[in-house]
């Protein structure tokens, strides 16, 4: 597989849109957790080292001064994460989770004498730009009409999956690509928010949804066995091996226990967890993934 960037409009970042949205949050937590020198990126996924050369152009002068000395240059750090985060973070959850890691950093470094004027300034310009947003969307979600952009995410993102958009991904792997693209959208903001019938609904439409898409694709009835091995399998053409690293580095945080279908899905390790079946049918895949990537207490 090519080792080559991936930029905001490569084809990957434009099928699995939420690519960028992940990439911001990550980033926001490279920048927390780097002391001494702005160097995290290199021991994270090599998805997001990838990504995020892509994303900075592999600029040398602003990566040279990335990577001075986390005090001196941590002022152009954050202004290169507003620019980022304006630019790409659409979600309540991407802006929510950089909004939490940058005033963390803000609070972490209030008795810390040698960060300078400018980055206490930025830190607090940035979270009270990220709050704004914050209210904006919080004002979004309580509008009557926001239901309409829910239903609108449900419908481009498996218009996007019958048009043949995910085909370079694993059978399973385009569901669960489909309802990562779900939850980090505005599907994901309204569930999170929101409990009752509606709510019910839109999950149960996104299950039947996926159940029928499955069985579409293998050529199959919703309940007949195929083998694991098919649904998890994506190939060996560049493209797919590209697709089966980007599904890697979504469920990078899928723990096996709680959730062992999506972990399944997105790593294909070679032993799979005990809950995942040899053998499975469509509506078994689909509410799997469903149950455990929307369940009351599945993700933070």
């Amino acid at each position: 597989m090519s080792e080559a960037p991936i930029d905001i409009e490569s084809a990957i970042c434009k099928t699995l849109t939420c690519l960028p949205e992940k990439l911001v949050v990550d980033f926001a937590n490279c920048v927390a957790e780097s002391t001494g020198r702005l160097a995290g990126q290199s021991g994270r996924n090599g998805f997001f080292t990838r990504c995020w050369e892509g994303f900075t152009g592999r600029s040398a002068e602003r990566q040279w001064r990335l990577n001075q000395n986390f005090a001196e240059g941590l002022d152009v750090t954050l202004q290169w994460l507003t620019e980022l985060t304006e630019s790409v973070a659409r979600s309540n959850l991407a802006i929510g989770r950089v909004h939490d890691t940058v005033n963390r950093m803000m609070l972490e470094l209030v008795d810390v004498a040698d960060f300078s004027a400018n980055v206490r300034d930025e830190l607090r310009a940035s979270t009270s730009r990220l709050e704004k947003r914050l209210d904006a969307l919080a004002s979004e979600l309580a509008r009557v009409d926001f239901i309409q952009g829910v239903q609108l995410n449900l419908d481009q993102v498996f218009n996007r999956w019958r048009a043949g958009r995910f085909a370079g991904l694993s059978p399973a792997g385009r569901a669960y690509a489909a309802l990562e693209c779900l939850w980090w959208g505005t599907f994901g903001d309204y569930c999170r928010y929101q409990n009752g019938p509606q709510r019910h609904a839109f999950v149960e439409d996104a299950m039947n949804r996926v159940t029928a898409q499955l069985a579409e694709d293998a050529r199959c009835g919703t309940h007949d066995r195929v083998d694991s091995s098919w649904w998890l399998t994506s190939g060996s053409a560049p493209e797919q091996l590209e697709g089966a690293a980007a599904l890697s580095y979504l469920g990078d945080t899928l723990d096996p226990v709680r959730s062992p279908v999506a972990f399944a899905v997105a790593h294909t390790p070679a032993r799979l967890p005990l809950e995942m079946p040899l053998r499975a049918t469509p509506r078994r895949i689909g509410d799997a993934l469903v149950r455990e990537l929307f369940g009351e207490a599945s993700r933070g």
